[in-house]
């Protein structure tokens, strides 16, 4: 039980290092510099989230089956080799390559990394605390995004691109060394009977297609599950994007790395904030009522990005609603899904982020590159405002 318990404070440091990435707000800037297009950051991210989206319903189900705290280790070590690869390659097929072991790495610790936590509650009967270490975890998370927008952005301006991938690569060795310490939990699999008798990779590729069967089974008898990951997925992806190309949209406009930096640390900020009082916001707005207003005020200020000059008061103000919307959703996805397949019910929707993402972003790329990026901003919000007034009807009359 206490080991268990100590999982949890484990994590937090396992998290807070894991995403100190000084890399994250500047990464396109940087490969801008080594002279790659936006079509071709585009393509490069679409690389990414085809990788992903290969990878990740496999890494769920071996998560679910041979243990969460090894697929979250040998997500560290692949960021590691990713850093090093996006440092050093000056062309666009070993670029790709860095990708392509990037989005393995993320893989191994998206449907693993929440399951592992829930499950550790679970273990000690407190899975009821749940949105509240949900918060606290999202705490983590955009403490080290702060972290590492404004010392990335002051890194780069100061002392070059050299040190910003160094202490990135430091971080990540960092977070592998805390995560040896996880004490890994028991969440089901194969009856321990169920097959004693069979040749161990045949007993491991059966439960494998079990957890996948039962996975899919779930889905299906819970539609509510699918349709809530798609919609929530969509509009990620959209602010994902706005977060990714607005870095060069502040480049070009004669921003430095610093300043850039500076914005979205302060966007972070708030999102660590707002994810802190999710569960009292919950408690007094109603569940319900913040899954259906949340996304709508994501498209307000997508809209506030594409139109007005103040872009980085509405990018900031994603953010902020950003960290309550991820806590929530989290929260009423985790109550849905039975502890055996959570990893991999959960990498269905990392799945489906990247499904989106592939067409999104070099389409975004595209149209930055041959009208502009405001264009692609407000394209962005149109088709939000969409896919939120359809969720927002349907969401309604679920029950």
């Amino acid at each position: 039980m206490s080991d268990y318990r100590r999982n949890i404070n484990r994590n937090y440091f396992f998290i807070f290092f894991s995403n100190i990435n000084f890399t994250t707000g500047l990464w396109m800037i940087y490969l801008s510099q080594k002279g790659f297009s936006l079509i071709e950051l585009g393509i490069l991210e679409s690389v990414f989230h085809i990788s992903s989206m290969i990878f990740e319903i496999p890494s769920g189900a071996f998560a679910d089956l041979i243990g969460r705290k090894f697929c979250r280790l040998g997500g560290r070590l692949a960021l590691i080799l990713s850093l090093v690869v996006m440092y050093l390659a000056d062309n666009f097929i070993f670029q790709a390559a860095g990708f392509m072991i990037c989005a393995f790495g993320y893989n191994l610790e998206s449907g693993a990394g929440e399951a592992f936590v829930y499950d550790s509650l679970k273990a000690m009967g407190r899975e009821d605390k749940y949105l509240k270490i949900a918060g606290f975890i999202e705490l983590a998370f955009q403490a080290a995004t702060i972290i590492s927008f404004a010392v990335g952005g002051l890194l780069a301006s100061e002392c070059g691109y050299f040190y910003v991938f160094l202490f990135s690569t430091a971080a990540a060795l960092t977070s592998f060394m805390t995560g040896l310490a996880f004490v890994e939990v028991k969440n089901g699999g194969l009856p321990e009977n169920d097959g004693e008798h069979e040749v161990p990779h045949i007993r491991n590729f059966r439960a494998f297609g079990k957890i996948l069967s039962d996975s899919f089974n779930l889905i299906r008898s819970k539609p509510r599950i699918m349709f809530l990951i798609i919609f929530s997925e969509v509009i990620f992806a959209f602010t994902t994007s706005l977060f990714f190309y607005l870095q060069n949209y502040f480049k070009i406009s004669g921003w430095n790395e610093s300043k850039i930096g500076i914005v979205y640390a302060m966007s972070a900020g708030l999102s660590a904030l707002s994810s802190i009082f999710a569960v009292k916001i919950e408690k007094k707005a109603e569940e319900r009522r913040l899954l259906i207003l949340l996304p709508v005020l994501l498209t307000v200020c997508l809209w506030g990005v594409g139109l007005t000059p103040f872009k980085a008061v509405f990018f900031i103000a994603t953010g902020l609603i950003e960290g309550i919307l991820i806590v929530v959703i989290s929260d009423y996805l985790n109550r849905l899904i039975p502890s055996d397949i959570r990893a991999t019910v959960l990498s269905f929707q990392s799945m489906t982020f990247s499904l989106i993402m592939i067409i999104l972003f070099p389409l975004i790329g595209a149209v930055g590159e041959f009208l502009s990026l405001e264009t692609a901003f407000r394209m962005m919000a149109g088709t939000a405002t969409i896919f939120a007034v359809f969720y927002a009807v349907r969401f309604r009359r679920q029950p």
